[in-house]
């Protein structure tokens, strides 16, 4: 079945064409109903015209449209995959990432991705800490381009003796060794001023792209 732009002419009697017409009509229909509830769906629920899904050609940045907004999708490599990602133009000609070619991991420990394609990680460290000792951890997604930095967070499950609660060895501090920084992992080391702590874990933050 094909669309027949040409009908109705205006030059053929509609009951000559009126086969054409209802042709075209249904393809209207089927073309429709991609992406779409059908014009011919009786059902009113939802309701006729809403979409269903929205299915979006690759393709490049499309020229600007002053004042309004486009979504569009292309067809990228962004170091971990290749794969279509979703970006948003704006009015004011600003192409803005919205995705990553990875599925964000939410939990303990984890990954996502932030708009502009910036990649946020973090996760939980566990295991015997203190005066000296030192570690290395491996990111679950790697930066594929820079890891710009890491945060670290001592947690304790008992106070040191003398100690004022809610506080900790106030001497301690746990760190991240900048020469091996790498997309993939870092090596962290920490220091205490007392042996008498309860230093467990520690929690860490890492941004990047």
């Amino acid at each position: 079945m094909t669309f027949n732009p040409s009908a109705p002419s205006g030059t053929i009697p509609l009951n000559q064409v009126y086969l054409s017409i209802q042709s075209n009509f249904n393809q209207l229909n089927q073309q429709f109903q991609s992406d779409h509830i059908p014009f011919a769906s009786l059902s009113g629920n939802p309701s006729n015209g809403y979409h269903t899904a929205v299915h979006l050609v690759p393709q490049s940045t499309p020229t600007d449209s002053s004042g309004f907004g486009q979504v569009y999708d292309n067809t990228v490599n962004d170091g971990i995959s290749t794969d279509e990602i979703l970006f948003f133009l704006t009015g004011g000609n600003l192409d803005l990432q919205m995705t990553r070619n990875f599925l964000p991991v939410i939990g303990e420990g984890g990954h996502t991705f932030l708009s502009g394609g910036i990649i946020l990680q973090w996760g939980l460290f566990s295991g015997v800490l203190g005066s000296g000792v030192s570690g290395n951890v491996i990111f679950p997604q790697p930066f594929p381009n820079d890891c710009f930095g890491v945060w670290m967070n001592l947690q304790y499950d008992k106070l040191p003796p003398g100690t004022i609660p809610g506080f900790g060895d106030p001497e301690a501090s746990i760190s991240y060794d900048q020469n091996t920084l790498s997309g993939t992992s870092f090596d962290w080391f920490m220091c205490t001023g007392s042996t008498a702590f309860g230093y467990t874990q520690f929690f860490w933050v890492a941004l990047g792209t």
